[in-house]
């Protein structure tokens, strides 16, 4: 992940049966800066073959036709989607916002794993649906804002709304 830049190809999960594979470009590449001494460590879900995804915990996975938790889908016993899962210290995670196509934002695949990308949009599911990760224009028009070295944007953190703690932008 930390190797993926602007305009990029990456693999993205195509629940249509026809298709063989599928791909979007990379529109933004983000690194998330994490205080391992004051966050919960990371979890990693892979299927082996194709590597591991390390993630956080409350992340949106996309499991056996549904959203669930990374937290969860590593708790879970099925072999098929998480055969491996571990705690993992790490300073920082990637995510991606992905440019808008004629099938819309599908999830990446890491690891054999589909996560979500910020910018998603997809509405309907409490697990994944968010007032600001899922809106592409609030995420973006964020983004502009932040320091970027070698075409990757670099966050520092969040900012919470005071009342509900939900996440409204970052820093």
């Amino acid at each position: 992940m930390k190797d993926v830049r602007r305009g990029d190809s990456v693999a993205v999960f195509n629940n249509s049966r026809r298709a063989r594979s599928s791909f979007a470009r990379v529109d933004v590449v983000v690194r998330i800066a994490r205080d391992t001494s004051t966050q919960s460590p990371l979890v990693s879900l892979g299927n082996g073959a194709d590597g591991h995804l390390t993630i956080t915990a409350r992340h949106p996975v996309f499991v056996d036709g549904r959203w669930v938790t990374a937290a969860a889908a590593a708790a879970a016993a099925d072999a098929k989607t998480a055969p491996t899962c571990a705690d993992v210290v790490s300073d920082c995670v990637y995510n991606f916002v992905l440019e808008a196509s004629p099938s819309g934002r599908q999830p990446v695949v890491v690891g054999g794993v589909a996560c979500a990308t910020w910018g998603h949009e997809t509405k309907g599911d409490a697990i994944i649906e968010h007032a600001f990760y899922g809106n592409r224009a609030r995420v973006l028009a964020n983004l502009r804002g932040l320091p970027m070295v070698d075409g990757v944007v670099q966050v520092a953190g969040c900012v919470r709304d005071r009342n509900t703690n939900e996440v409204v932008g970052l820093i």
